[in-house]
């Protein structure tokens, strides 16, 4: 992961995250955020599940606010926030709309 990479300083890591690194199954389809996937299509039946959805959202923005922190960064939260809702956001038309070039190549 680009964030952990020993070779940049804070602020390139933030810089060669990429919000549109596919998630490939079986077949090289990319459909939306599997996390999302699993947290919707039980829809609250599966607290364990959700509880695991949670956890994996949370850690997701807790490590690049971790590093824009490092970057010197104003407010970290926010900037963290940000990119995590751009990758929300760029994969659910691949799922709502069955469109898997939403993502980008």
């Amino acid at each position: 992961m680009q964030l952990a990479r020993k070779d940049l300083d804070a602020r390139a890591r933030l810089r060669a995250v990429s919000l549109v690194e596919p998630t490939s199954r079986s077949d090289g389809v990319v459909r939306g955020c599997p996390f999302h996937n699993a947290a919707v299509e039980p829809a609250g039946t599966t607290p364990e599940v959700a509880e695991l959805v949670e956890q994996h959202k949370r850690e997701f923005t807790r490590r690049p606010a971790e590093v824009a922190a490092e970057a010197g960064a104003r407010d970290p939260q926010t900037l963290a926030r940000q990119p995590a809702l751009l990758y929300e956001g760029t994969r659910a038309p691949s799922t709502s709309l069955n469109d898997t070039q939403q993502a980008g190549p």
